[in-house]
């Protein structure tokens, strides 16, 4: 049974997530005004969640695609596409299928994060690594490097320093140099976002490509092969992160799928080529999924077909 500060936050994160879509009238105003004076604990909750939207849509204006010429000559990787319709048989052949066509990595890796748990784990060097959600890594020290090689996941790391030996995060093709001591790393499939919480990282977004700087309050997205910068808030990303929140501004709605798939058991079948042209600006729950995705249905208008507590199908209405 639901605590009553849990059914408050996900009534405010219910508020916040219809104000960010446009959809309150005069009534629904008055209502949450209602809502808001029931109690110092609904204000709070509220006031909470509605300072970390308004910190990252302040940045909306500051979001570019950036001009760097590297970026300019990266070329679009090609979409993936899922068959519309899919039978509940066909599903479980498909999720069974992941199971065994996973990378003998995921089962080998040092550390494995699971769906609803955060962890922090010191390294030998006093670097810590925070985990969230479906989380895989290793961890390679030599005496030349220090290397972390994420497989999937959600990582917040605080670097220490050792002028001797870089710190260097590999996400697939691409490689991560902290040249700083703070950020996060997040990478699912073919997407990675990288968010300078201090000082700055140096990417190489592949093995062909010239390296370029991110700076503290830049975020990377890379996904198929373009490459976005954008402008982010440190401290809100801070806060949202220690307190289980993912804060999304203008991110496509396939993309914000991708992270809240790490943070559940079910796999999340959907086309990404129909749900990238929808754009999501809100606070949503990492530490409950179901109301996130029951929050994004209500606000987008998504047809959610659960098949199993395995299987999740999600399209637009």
């Amino acid at each position: 049974m639901k605590s009553e500060q849990e059914i408050i936050a996900e009534q405010a994160a219910e508020w916040v997530v219809k104000l960010s879509t446009d959809q309150c009238g005069a009534e629904d105003l008055a209502a949450l005004e209602q809502w808001k004076q029931q109690s110092p604990e609904h204000l709070h909750a509220f006031e909470k969640l509605d300072r970390l939207i308004r910190g990252v849509q302040s940045l909306q204006q500051h979001n570019i695609d950036s001009q760097h010429p590297i970026i300019q000559d990266k070329v679009l990787g090609k979409k993936s596409k899922l068959p519309p319709h899919f039978s509940a048989f066909i599903l479980l052949l498909l999720f069974c299928g992941l199971l065994y066509a996973l990378p003998w990595q995921f089962w080998t890796a040092d550390v494995k994060n699971q769906a609803q748990a955060w962890q922090q784990q010191m390294l030998d060097d006093s670097s810590t690594i925070q985990a969230s959600g479906k989380t895989v890594y290793n961890i390679e020290y030599t005496a030349q490097q220090r290397t972390i090689a994420l497989l999937q996941g959600n990582i917040l790391i605080d670097v220490a320093k050792d002028a001797n030996r870089p710190f260097v995060v590999k996400v697939g093709h691409s490689t991560i140099q902290a040249l700083g001591t703070r950020f996060i790393v997040q990478h699912r499939d073919n997407l990675t976002i990288v968010s300078m919480l201090e000082s700055k990282t140096r990417i190489n977004a592949s093995e062909e490509s010239q390296s370029f700087i991110l700076k503290t309050g830049q975020t990377l997205n890379l996904n198929h092969g373009k490459i976005i910068v954008e402008e982010n808030s440190p401290d809100v990303l801070s806060q949202a992160w220690e307190s289980k929140k993912l804060v999304v501004n203008n991110m496509p709605l396939d993309q914000v799928l991708q992270i809240l798939a790490s943070y559940q058991n079910s796999y999340y079948v959907y086309s990404k080529e129909n749900l990238q042209q929808f754009k999501v600006t809100a606070v949503l729950p990492l530490d409950q999924p179901e109301v996130a995705l029951q929050l994004l249905s209500e606000h987008i208008g998504l047809e959610i077909s659960k098949y199993s507590q395995y299987i999740t199908s999600i399209k637009k209405n």
